[in-house]
């Protein structure tokens, strides 16, 4: 039977599998919560948190989130004719066709104008 501990020695004691239980329940509350932090939940719900810590739990989408993309360097250079330097964008594929049947899209700007 789950949860209590029987004569074999190699069965799990029930605080193990109360633990085990109380991280699942954690990571499904943190998922279902928009992967609210693991500090708000344990004050929203102290008792999943009974003999667990709360660094013990890391989230990679979290983690990669909160990373953040250096800004690019302000530059004074510019091109002096057009079409010398074109930036461009491109977008897609997207699960949804826009109007036109396109599942992406490019944008092209020139540096001189």
């Amino acid at each position: 039977m789950l949860g209590v501990q029987g004569s074999n020695s190699n069965s799990p004691s029930l605080s193990f599998i109360s633990v085990n239980s109380n991280k699942i329940d954690i990571w499904n509350h943190h998922r279902r919560l928009g992967h609210l932090s693991c500090k708000i939940l344990k004050n929203m719900l102290p008792s999943l948190f009974k003999n667990l810590d709360v660094e013990q739990f890391h989230c990679e989408i979290c983690e990669f989130t909160k990373h953040h993309k250096m800004p690019f360097l302000i530059s004074d250079s510019r091109s002096v004719s057009p079409f010398t330097i074109i930036h461009s964008v491109i977008k897609g594929p997207y699960n949804i066709p826009n109007i036109s049947g396109a599942k992406g899209s490019a944008t092209f700007i020139d540096d001189c104008t």
